[in-house]
């Protein structure tokens, strides 16, 4: 429709274009919409959920002041840092950073999904807005934009041939992170089966992890221990991050301190993501090989939510629809893949008021 063999450079540039305005422009909108009907300004905004700890890692260098302060990795609040420099303050720069990094990463989902979809554009549409955690958390000072940002350009890089620079973009996303790891399978597999030498290959694996390895150096000099962060992740988790698989959703759904508007929420972000998992296994078998890919992305993201737990607040079934979120890239096109052009848009354009009301919802309730 936007890229056939025939269309001019500056058609080929459009559809990118209108994604990115799209993306931006709905959230603008949502974000200023919320503050106006809640009456709020960009400090209090910045100060919901992990708020707070990133406007603090940003403010202070060295920066990590005190190990207390490493539970986050470093990666989003120094971009803050450096946005801050061009804004009227930091909570500014951390909003602008967040809406900038979700309404690329829509546009960098849409440029990859043009090699595994005919309905790429309305599908990065679809993206733009839902999971309404995802449009949500792209309005909040939260790492998870800029992370899905840096991990759908490694993949697209890759996609292009670029498995060095790709290896680097993954290593970034890793630092923003740590989930960046659950990323390695599919990276894996894509580095293997591109044309690259041996040499090259083992380069951009290696990347990655050295990036890491220079964090965990910081960390021992810092505060004499590389594992400074998950010792501190403990404590907030309560000592424990596992359990028997499934355990946080059958406690959480008989919990009676959980709201009760949140568990039909989690129930439906369960069906949402595993079904879309189940329904992308069943076609991969079935003649979409191409995304063996994806299901190595979703994949991860989903097992590992199945064991998370914490002892103290039910973490695991409180934060599902957050954690479950890195993998929504794939779980859309297996859920929305072969439907109609104009169904997608009609579903795009009906899930743009609702997803306001969310947002509207979530900022009400902090």
């Amino acid at each position: 429709m936007f890229n056939g063999p025939n269309t001019s450079r500056m058609t080929r540039i459009r559809p990118p274009l209108i994604l990115f305005l799209i993306a931006v422009t709905l959230r603008s909108a949502s974000l200023l919409f919320s503050a106006y009907w809640l009456k709020l300004n960009p400090a209090r905004i910045a100060s919901f959920q992990d708020g707070p700890s990133y406007i603090y890692l940003a403010t202070h260098w060295p920066l990590y002041p005190e190990p207390q302060s490493v539970i986050h990795f470093p990666l989003y609040p120094l971009v803050i840092r450096f946005f801050s420099l061009f804004t009227p303050s930091v909570e500014v720069a951390a909003l602008v950073v967040s809406l900038l990094a979700g309404a690329m990463a829509v546009t960098i989902y849409g440029q990859i999904l043009t090699r595994y979809s005919e309905q790429w554009f309305e599908i990065a549409l679809v993206f733009s807005v839902f999971p309404f955690r995802w449009f949500n958390i792209s309005q909040l000072v939260m790492s998870e934009s800029l992370f899905l940002l840096l991990a759908l350009f490694s993949l697209l890089l890759i996609e292009k041939g670029g498995t060095l620079s790709s290896g680097f973009v993954l290593g970034l996303a890793c630092l923003t992170r740590l989930f960046g790891i659950l990323l390695f399978p599919a990276f894996l597999f894509k580095v293997l089966r591109s044309r690259d030498h041996s040499f090259k290959k083992l380069v951009a694996l290696l990347v990655p992890c050295a990036l890491l390895a220079g964090l965990g150096v910081y960390f021992t000099a810092r505060f004499g221990s590389p594992l400074v962060y998950f010792r501190e992740h403990n404590r907030l988790w309560g000592g424990s991050y596992f359990s028997i698989p499934f355990s946080a959703y059958v406690e959480g759904f008989f919990d009676p301190t959980i709201s009760w508007y949140r568990k039909p929420y989690v129930a439906f972000v369960l069906l949402f993501y595993f079904g879309g998992l189940l329904i992308g296994l069943i076609r991969w078998r079935r003649g979409r090989a191409q995304w063996a890919v994806w299901i190595l992305w979703a994949l991860p993201f989903l097992l590992l939510q199945t064991l998370l737990h914490g002892q103290g607040i039910n973490w695991g079934f409180i934060s599902s629809p957050r954690l479950m979120m890195p993998a929504a890239p794939a779980i859309l096109l297996f859920w929305l893949d072969g439907c109609s052009r104009k169904r997608l848009y009609l579903f795009f354009a009906l899930l743009i008021p609702l997803a306001f009301i969310y947002n509207v919802a979530e900022f009400r309730a902090q």
